[in-house]
């Protein structure tokens, strides 16, 4: 992780990290924690594939890069059991390619928390069938 700094992003003051995964990786990773509470409310993922290049039978075509851009957003924190848990996710997805742009965006708000239920240990047996 390294540390980029406090940004402000709708009028709350976050603390932005960046996440480089050990080994490299072409996927630009940033965290965002609320500076009041200490609270994940953001992750955003880039990630820009280079076009194709190399010997082509026609000229007419052309190639261009493929940008992939995703926010994932927490929020309305409640208390579940001991915890402080978030109660929607908003994922906003975009893709920019040579086919196009595709845009979408989820919501999921969550309503039930479930704590230490039993799993059936027969759960985790493998087979060879």
């Amino acid at each position: 992780m390294e540390y980029a700094g406090v940004r402000k992003l709708d009028d709350h003051l976050l603390h932005e990290f960046r996440y480089l995964p050990r080994g490299g990786s072409d996927l630009k990773i940033k965290v965002f924690i609320e500076q009041e509470t200490f609270r994940h409310v953001r992750s955003e993922y880039d990630r820009v594939i280079p076009a194709q290049t190399g010997e082509r039978g026609y000229g007419n075509v052309q190639e261009r890069e493929t940008r992939y851009h995703m926010i994932e957003e927490f929020s309305l924190f409640k208390k579940e059991g001991d915890l402080t848990l978030p109660h929607i996710l908003k994922i906003k997805l975009s893709v920019d390619s040579a086919n196009g742009t595709f845009l979408a965006e989820w919501v999921i708000k969550f309503t039930q928390f479930e704590f230490n239920q039993k799993i059936d240990p027969n759960s985790f047996s493998v087979n060879a069938n």
